[in-house]
């Protein structure tokens, strides 16, 4: 067979892999200087050329999918009318596992094309697209890639611009996304309403295990709602809450979720309204609950009463900080 590629670096580099060998084994004569390679034109000493010959199909494969994935991509830049972002190529085309967007002033039309394509990719594992500028639009099409991506472990889709719409859409990918590990949600503004439908959302997902929602404005009945959620949630390990508005109401709330829940290690509820009320409860919770290793309660207003319940609560394993 043969195969029409001027990446002579990129089969090298692929064929050296397989074969675990060194690149400069790889012998490649392009002997008509057309880009067009057969299989005969390849060599590694040592190695049989039909062996050859199977890899150079694996990577001809390989080579149709990413260049697919590519027109998808491109095909839908002109379609919303988007700018085409190098990194999304060059990532695309490299079978990269990370993808780094952050600060790129990704805006809606910008976020569908991508969507797109996350539709069709395989490879990428980690997405970070915080600090763009992505509305309620760009988050629903994210959310509709995230249904049928199934490579995604982690996204982060902090500091953008879409609304409730936005929060909406994205909480009801969170029910039937199974792959994604680790969700990135912080600084939206998402307060109390937005809490509570991602609340529904954790109720289902049975995936996630690290999920920030860091300074987003969640009061007390976000707080609840969250609580009731991690009552049955099985599969978040660490949530990260501080810098909220989140007072003894809502510390109370998770204070009984942590006599129940049994998968938790890590929450930080650090630089909120919680004062001593919020904290005894929150030491109640702690003589019970056995997975917990660390729990921040720093930065609140925690007086003498609350530190004495807390330190009563310390055992081994287990880091409070107040």
């Amino acid at each position: 067979m043969e195969i029409r590629t001027d990446d002579h670096n990129g089969l090298s580099a692929f064929l050296a892999t397989r074969f675990k060998v060194k690149k400069d084994q790889v012998i490649i004569d392009d002997k008509n200087k057309n880009n067009v390679i057969d299989e005969d034109e390849v060599s590694i000493e040592g190695v049989n050329p039909e062996d050859i010959a199977k890899e150079i199909k694996s990577y001809q494969s390989q080579l149709n999918i990413v260049q697919h994935e590519v027109k998808i991509y491109e095909d839908a830049c002109r379609k919303f009318g988007a700018s085409k972002n190098e990194r999304v190529i060059n990532a695309l085309l490299n079978g990269s596992k990370e993808l780094d967007l952050s600060k790129n002033n990704i805006d809606d039309n910008g976020a569908k094309a991508l969507a797109e394509a996350l539709k069709a990719n395989s490879s990428i594992t980690k997405l970070n697209i915080r600090l763009n500028k992505i509305g309620d639009e760009g988050a629903a099409a994210i959310a509709e890639a995230l249904k049928i991506n199934k490579s995604l472990s982690s996204i982060d889709l902090s500091r953008n611009y879409f609304g409730s719409e936005g929060i909406k859409s994205l909480a009801e990918a969170l029910k039937q996304n199974n792959s994604l590990t680790e969700f990135g949600f912080d600084e939206i503004d998402i307060r109390d309403e937005g809490a509570k439908v991602l609340a529904e959302a954790l109720k289902v997902n049975n995936s996630i295990t690290t999920i920030y929602l860091d300074n987003n404005n969640i009061g007390d009945e976000g707080a609840k709602a969250i609580a009731e959620a991690l009552k049955t949630n099985n599969s978040i390990k660490r949530i990260d809450l501080w810098w909220n508005n989140i007072g003894d109401e809502g510390a109370v709330a998770i204070a009984e979720a942590l006599k129940v829940n049994k998968t938790l290690t890590f929450i930080t509820l650090s630089y909120n309204h919680i004062n001593n009320i919020g904290a005894i409860a929150m030491a109640a919770a702690l003589k019970l609950n056995i997975s917990l290793t660390s729990i921040l309660l720093d930065h609140n207003n925690i007086g003498y009463e609350g530190e004495k319940a807390l330190r009563a609560a310390k055992r081994a394993l287990l880091d409070i900080q107040y």
